[in-house]
């Protein structure tokens, strides 16, 4: 019995402490919260119009395959797996 009540004794410091740790890192992250200082520019940057977004993003018809068949792809099959004889 003696090494029972050992063993859950030492369960409990160590449970406590645990709670004990957590709690202290809790509040000391909870109220040692930094503000950030924020710096405005003094004139806003225009706000991007959808048009731009579109244009930027999937280059407006730069599209190669567009209106052209297959056979028009500038694209050459290799005639073996060996890259140097490519």
């Amino acid at each position: 019995m003696s090494h029972a009540r050992e063993w859950r004794s030492s369960l409990t410091t160590t449970l406590l402490m645990v709670i004990l740790l957590s709690s202290l890192l809790h509040l000391f992250f909870e109220y040692s919260r930094v503000g950030a200082i924020r710096v405005f520019p003094d004139t806003p940057a225009p706000a991007p119009k959808q048009e731009d977004l579109v244009k930027k993003y999937f280059a407006a018809g730069n599209f190669p395959l567009v209106g052209k068949g297959i056979s028009d792809s500038k694209r050459t099959v290799p005639s073996c797996p060996d890259p140097l004889h490519n």
